[in-house]
């Protein structure tokens, strides 16, 4: 869908069929091609090309944006910083005695600043956090490593997909959340192409 290989520059290596976690990637004569209705855009391809020949396509998956964001309540706000320094994306800034702000391009609704502020200074706005942690499903998951690469906590663990010279084929492995340290904010839900997030 947002990948496309370019002819010119392809030497049908085949580097990135194997790697493909979905298939989308086909073998022509003289070079390969990517299925547009098979692509998740997990640009695995194009970080394993030795040419530089997959490119961003037309249509391109926008980044999601947070199911909700949280903003500092000014008149409870001490300045203390402890917000700003738990926070994984840096979306909190501000001067010490004075009311912090939070930046809601950067939030990522994890909520951790809210949980540890002392003062009850930060609300949410938007979707209520999540009650369970989430979890992948391995049957579905294709190792592509869009969640773990977008998870704010780090807590998303799995390995690239190495090939397997022996049986000409991909061996993958799920990858996995650890659901004691999940945040709960759905990001990685929101990245899966496939599905394969979901609630424990």
């Amino acid at each position: 869908m947002a990948q496309y290989i370019e002819q010119a520059d392809c030497i049908a290596c085949g580097e990135c069929q194997r790697r493909c976690p979905t298939g989308a990637i086909a073998a022509g004569t003289n070079w390969f091609t990517i299925q547009p209705e098979k692509c998740i855009d997990c640009r695995i391809c194009a970080e394993t090309c030795p040419e530089g020949a997959v490119h961003d396509g037309a249509e391109v998956w926008p980044a999601p944006k947070p199911r909700r964001v949280y903003r500092v309540i000014a008149e409870k706000c001490i300045g203390c910083s402890l917000c700003a320094r738990v926070c994984p994306a840096k979306a909190i800034t501000g001067e010490i005695k004075k009311p912090y702000t939070v930046d809601p391009d950067k939030c990522v609704g994890c909520g951790l600043c809210a949980e540890k502020c002392r003062k009850d200074a930060l609300e949410q706005v938007g979707e209520p956090k999540a009650e369970r942690p989430y979890v992948i499903d391995p049957a579905v998951c294709v190792s592509c490593g869009l969640c773990a690469s977008h998870c704010p906590a780090g807590v998303i663990h799995g390995e690239e997909p190495p090939y397997n010279y022996e049986l000409r084929d991909v061996v993958r492995t799920p990858f996995a959340i650890q659901e004691d340290k999940c945040l709960r904010c759905g990001i990685c839900q929101d990245w899966c192409r496939v599905g394969a997030v979901k609630l424990a």
